[in-house]
């Protein structure tokens, strides 16, 4: 494999989110490609259940493909009531699924909706942020909610509502691969036949209008989503790349004390110390490493990444780290931070020395306290961040610990506070030691 042709990939597309996966499986009755193609909306299941667009949404390029970006009150595509009864569920069990990133809504933000008068099923964001599924055969109302999800508002996130029919608590919301519902009222196995002459619509018009973007929703008919169904099918997406070093950086034809590393061919900033981009052999491969040669920081900034300040707060980090030892060394660095100052309140940082490896709450106190990693050895580091503020952090594939904190929403730079001889490796020609940040939780 050739050299890639730039010091920093960002934004990597990830074809895994394409509306047509999952084709061949005979539950799947809609799944639609939000790129406009002459006013209609194409699905991609084999069903034919096309749907036209109404009113003026925006197809927006995103990190997982085209969305359409909806914003008044007359926005929203309209599937109809196909004749093949592909989205009349009646009785079966169901899923709805779509990625989402929700601006706020006038009252309720319309995901999926089959609704005019009852029966109907209906999938939305509420004003106050938080997301409900619901059923009603006009005689029996059964509904699920999750908690408020303040990050819904500001970051890619998937959403499923499944609906196992043979169950009075089988509604469950997941968020982004995992169980988030919070409440259940009414039975859903008391909910009968909720077939209805009603269009379906994806966004919605009136008063439960969306203001957001919606990405690669479907539907599956005779499939209630598992938790392990549901966690796959967040992963195709949460693997999307925002931000990747590439080996294509300059090495240093000296120290550096200013400006961008690599003779400004990298998006590093340095804000204090010495350092240079040097080369190494790790795992047998030729990497370009940022090494520290008088202690300082140096940062690189969210505008580097395909990113919101909410999507650089959550998701999963991945570098290589060598770090010297000693009393006096401490390598540390906030992956998520307000500013480009080594350890700001209103940040995480990951802490490694001879006695720990720590998680901390910049200002605050330790989230997660983890074993020691050895010094003087390149070590592969992973961090985890869920919607739900869990936590995960792993040195070489192995946990070092798990802990929780919902503290911090936002983020602005990832920095580096480093001591002499210690270092990050930046890229090798394949790409196995980059710096790394998925959209999604992807644990090693």
């Amino acid at each position: 494999m050739g050299s890639p042709s730039k010091p920093w990939g960002k934004g990597r597309r990830v074809q895994h989110v394409r509306a047509g996966d999952g084709v061949g499986d005979t539950s799947l009755v809609g799944a639609w490609n939000m790129r406009p193609v002459g006013g209609v909306i194409v699905d991609e299941s084999g069903n034919g259940n096309d749907g036209t667009i109404v009113g003026s949404p925006t197809a927006m390029q995103t990190l997982l493909g085209t969305g359409l970006w909806y914003d008044d009150a007359a926005d929203y595509v309209n599937i109809g009531n196909p004749a093949n009864g592909a989205v009349d569920m009646g009785t079966d069990d169901f899923t709805l699924a779509c990625w989402v990133r929700g601006l706020g809504s006038t009252d309720f933000g319309a995901l999926f909706r089959k609704i005019g008068v009852d029966p109907r099923y209906y999938f939305y964001i509420s004003d106050t942020g938080f997301l409900r599924a619901l059923v009603d055969d006009s005689v029996h109302l059964a509904y699920a909610d999750t908690a408020v999800i303040p990050c819904i508002e500001s970051k890619l996130t998937r959403v499923v509502a499944a609906f196992d029919r043979s169950e009075a608590d089988g509604i469950t919301i997941y968020v982004d691969g995992v169980d988030a519902t919070d409440s259940r009222t009414g039975s859903l196995a008391a909910v009968g036949d909720i077939d209805n002459g009603n269009d379906l619509h994806i966004g919605g018009p009136a008063s439960q209008w969306l203001i957001g973007t919606i990405i690669a929703p479907k539907i599956y008919k005779g499939k209630a989503f598992t938790a392990a169904q549901a966690l796959a099918d967040y992963q195709d997406g949460a693997r999307a790349i925002q931000g990747k070093s590439d080996y294509g950086v300059n090495a240093s034809v000296a120290n550096e004390t200013a400006g961008t590393l690599g003779e400004n061919s990298s998006p590093v900033e340095i804000s204090s110390g010495t350092w240079q981009i040097t080369e190494e052999v790790i795992g047998g491969q030729n990497c370009k490493v940022i090494e520290c040669i008088a202690a300082g920081v140096c940062y690189i900034p969210r505008s580097v990444f395909e990113a919101t300040p909410t999507e650089m707060a959550y998701g999963s980090w991945e570098f290589w780290l060598y770090r010297v030892g000693g009393g006096g060394d401490n390598p540390r660095g906030s992956f998520i931070s307000p500013d480009e100052t080594a350890t700001p309140a209103g940040g995480y940082r990951w802490d490694f020395s001879d006695a720990s490896s720590l998680i901390v709450e910049n200002g605050v106190g330790v989230t997660i306290t983890g074993a020691a990693v050895t010094a003087s050895v390149w070590h592969q580091i992973k961090i985890t961040r869920a919607s739900d503020g869990d936590f995960g952090f792993y040195a070489d594939g192995a946990s070092l610990g798990t802990g929780n904190d919902t503290t911090i929403t936002t983020g602005e730079y990832m920095t580096f506070d480093m001591d002499a001889g210690d270092k990050i490796a930046y890229a090798d020609q394949r790409g196995d030691h980059s710096l790394i940040k998925q959209l999604g939780v992807v644990a090693p």
